[in-house]
This record gives structure tokens, C-alpha cells and sequence, in this order.
């Protein structure tokens, strides 16, 4: 009973700090909040206030398509410790992915799709977060990045992995079949459209035994043999726009 009152006093308590938090902002920032014929809601504002580590016990923060109007990511997100799940989609946020990420041990969604203009310098604050099973980075430019394979294959959480137009290409997969025979075995849903990548496909795909979606479409992907394909859970599977041999060998057995 007593757990149960504790348990009560802080979501109250969270409430009314979370108004009072808003107001402040609101007054404080100047934001702009309209509320549009659809039901959805806008909030435009310069930056991020660090009143949100009031929220001491705050383990699910989204603040997707609201404006941030081309403000940094702040690195005091990184001191939000109980997070688990962190949607910034659509956010306006601009410049470098702050490393501070990284301390978010808790963390098992982190969502920075379709950002202003994000970039990500260097990766190796993911590897931290152990837990983490949902990763977009869609149209994050990650072309900066030089350990993409070893940073993926420290995440033994990761079951979805959104990589659509971050500007990768076969320079960021060189090492992926060296020495990792476990790499994405557990990932059950990979996009990486929209990039640059060529050839033949990712060797990495016959070790994905729980794929169930998979998009490779607008490369430049030519391969040949599409039995790297035949994985028993397998129930999406996109390859528009690429150069796939008109003739492949193996495609008409394998569609049949």
C-alpha cells in the first residue's frame, strides 16, 4: 500500500511539474503552440529547456514534429538517465548528434529520423547502449562514420535498425563479413533505402535467420543470385530501384 501511494505521489508530482515546466517555457521562449484542424499539435520554440531534468523519473520522452527551429540536439538529454525511450522525429534539430547520448543507459528506442540537418561524426557513443532494440537514423547523415559495423554488431538488443537515406555506401560495410557471423541475428526489420550502395548484395543478410522486413530499394544493388533471400521469416521484401540484372540468374526459380 505504501509503494502504491509513493507511486502515486510521483505521477502527480510529475504532472504538475511537467504543466508548470510548459508554462515556464511558454513565457520564457516565446513558443508558439497551435493546435491545427487534425487534432495535432505544434510547439515552435528556439531551443530545449534544461527544465526538463525536473522530470527526475521520466522514462518516455517524445517530441516529434514539434519545431525546434534549427537549434542543437542538448546534451543535457544525456542526463536524463531513466529514459527508455527517446522520439526526437521531425524536430528541426540541426548540426552534430551530441555524444552525451551515449550515458542513456537505458535506453531501448532512440528515434532521430528526418531531423533539419543531423550529423553523426562518430557512432561509438551507441555502444553503450546495450539494451537499445529500435534505432532510426533516416536521412541522419552518418557518411562522417568509420566503425558503422562494429558499433552495430556491439547492440545484441537491436531489433530494428532504420538507416534509409543517411548517406552510407560500400566503404561503410567493408568489414562486415570479417569475423562477425552474429552480426544482425536478431534484427527482425533493416531499411537501408535511399543510399548509395552497389554490387552485390550485403553478405551480412545470410546471417539474419529473424528477418521479417527488409528494403534495400533506390541503390544500386546488381546482384544476380537472389537465394541469399531465403529466410523462412521473411514477409517484406523491397528492391525497387536498383540495377538488378534484367536476366538474373536464379530469380525466375526463386520467384517460382
Amino acid at each position: 500500500m505504501e509503494s502504491e501511494q509513493r507511486s502515486l505521489y510521483l505521477a502527480v508530482s510529475s504532472v504538475a511539474k511537467l504543466r508548470d515546466m510548459l508554462s515556464r517555457l511558454i513565457s520564457k521562449h516565446g513558443i508558439d503552440h497551435n493546435m491545427s484542424r487534425y487534432g495535432d499539435i505544434m510547439l515552435q520554440g528556439k531551443k530545449a529547456d534544461s527544465s526538463l531534468l525536473e522530470l527526475k523519473y521520466l522514462s518516455y520522452l517524445d517530441l516529434s514534429r514539434n519545431d525546434f527551429q534549427g537549434s542543437k540536439i542538448p546534451a543535457f538529454f544525456g542526463s536524463m538517465k531513466h529514459l527508455q525511450h527517446l522520439n526526437l522525429s521531425s524536430t528541426n534539430f540541426v548540426g552534430v548528434v551530441p555524444h552525451q547520448l551515449g550515458n542513456l543507459s537505458s535506453l531501448r528506442a532512440l528515434d532521430l529520423s528526418l531531423g533539419g540537418s543531423l550529423i553523426v561524426d562518430d557512432l561509438m557513443w551507441v555502444t553503450n547502449l546495450l539494451l537499445l532494440e529500435h534505432l532510426d537514423m533516416s536521412f541522419v547523415d552518418l557518411s562522417p562514420t568509420k566503425d558503422l559495423i562494429k558499433v552495430l554488431n556491439m547492440l545484441p538488443s537491436l531489433i530494428e535498425l532504420r538507416l534509409s537515406q543517411s548517406g552510407l555506401d560500400n566503404t561503410h560495410l567493408l568489414r562486415a563479413c570479417i569475423d562477425n557471423s552474429t552480426l544482425f541475428t536478431n534484427v527482425e526489420y533493416l531499411d537501408l533505402s535511399r543510399n548509395s550502395f552497389d554490387g552485390e548484395y550485403p553478405c551480412f543478410l545470410h546471417n539474419m535467420t529473424s528477418l521479417r522486413f527488409l528494403d534495400l530499394s533506390y541503390n544500386q544493388f546488381n546482384f544476380s543470385d537472389p537465394h541469399f533471400l531465403r529466410v523462412n521469416n521473411l514477409a517484406h521484401l523491397d528492391l525497387a530501384s536498383n540495377s538488378l540484372h534484367h536476366r538474373a540468374i536464379g530469380f525466375p526459380e526463386f520467384l517460382g
